[in-house]
């Protein structure tokens, strides 16, 4: 298993995101302070995933864009290409928020899934704060957020998938699949993680191959087969990746009043906010002060 923690405090603001890769399943841990999750804004992928995600809204409020509301502690499940978006585009889309914001996003391939996925997303049975599944998806979560949790964060996801089975959300023993010696790609892994961290804002390819010691073919080589064989392969290339979630995580913090367009370009790692504006603009989306304003006028009715 593949794992990190990245964060981003800056005054009233935070995003930190506890994630772990496995060859069938992801897990993404969040919680977020004084900050909205809008899909309109959030570039989609250029692919398709045809991935479910069973969401556990530990915290916090998610709208669809037809008017249907989950609050937590709620758990449904969606498909990938509602949160991530398909071909270049999106069809349905939510906005989410909360302060705190808390969830665990597990992302699995439909056959590993139970639980239908509707066409409106429906909440699951649960029986309220107390119940064995929160509990221990907020024990994963707060896990997976601490530096020292890296070290029990495999047990802890194998004790929430097991709570999943055991409630017939999933189909399979998803926890024995789990690998704790990732061998020579733990290496790969090792020198990645510090970019991860900062959701992008310093990952350059070239500072990659310094880091592990490995000619840049093989550092391609081997990035191509853990994508394919974690079944990401849909995300796309290194500058895709890089360049779509650096900007997600920017127009995450757009929606906070407190940070300043240049304190968010800074945040994600760009020199200037002209730079800023190429990435919006490469996304095809509108400049960061016109998502700003509709980002704030729609939470004021919120």
């Amino acid at each position: 298993m593949f794992s990190a923690v990245a964060r981003i405090e800056r005054g009233p603001v935070e995003l930190t995101v506890g994630m772990a890769f496995e060859r069938r399943f992801r897990i993404f841990a969040i919680n977020r302070r004084g900050i909205v999750f809008d899909t309109r804004f959030a570039p989609p992928i250029k692919a398709e995933s045809g991935a479910i995600i069973v969401y556990l809204l530990l915290e916090g409020t998610l709208r669809w864009s037809d008017g249907v509301e989950l609050v937590g502690p709620s758990l449904f499940v969606m498909r990938e290409s509602d949160f991530e978006g398909a071909m270049g585009s999106r069809g349905r889309v939510f906005r989410s928020w909360g302060t705190p914001f808390r969830t665990v996003e597990l992302r699995v391939q439909p056959a590993d899934c139970a639980a239908e996925v509707a066409a409106v997303p429906a909440a699951l049975p649960l029986d309220g704060p107390d119940d064995p599944l929160v509990a221990a998806g907020r024990l994963y979560l707060h896990a997976s957020h601490a530096k020292k949790g890296q070290t029990v964060i495999a047990d802890l996801a194998a004790s929430y998938l097991r709570e999943l089975e055991r409630r017939g959300v999933l189909a399979a023993d998803l926890a024995s699949s789990i690998v704790h010696d990732e061998g020579v790609r733990g290496a790969l892994w090792d020198a990645m993680r510090p970019m991860v961290e900062t959701f992008g804002a310093d990952a350059r390819q070239d500072e990659l191959v310094a880091r592990v010691g490995w000619g840049a073919r093989r550092v391609q080589r081997e990035l191509t087969r853990i994508a394919v064989s974690h079944g990401v392969e849909w995300i796309g290339g290194w500058r895709d990746v890089v360049l779509r979630y650096r900007v997600r995580v920017a127009v995450l913090l757009l929606s906070s009043p407190a940070l300043s367009v240049s304190e968010v370009a800074d945040a994600v790692g760009y020199g200037s906010v002209e730079a800023f504006a190429h990435a919006l603009d490469a996304c095809g989306l509108p400049s960061a002060t016109e998502i700003r304003r509709r980002l704030l006028g729609e939470a004021s009715a919120d």
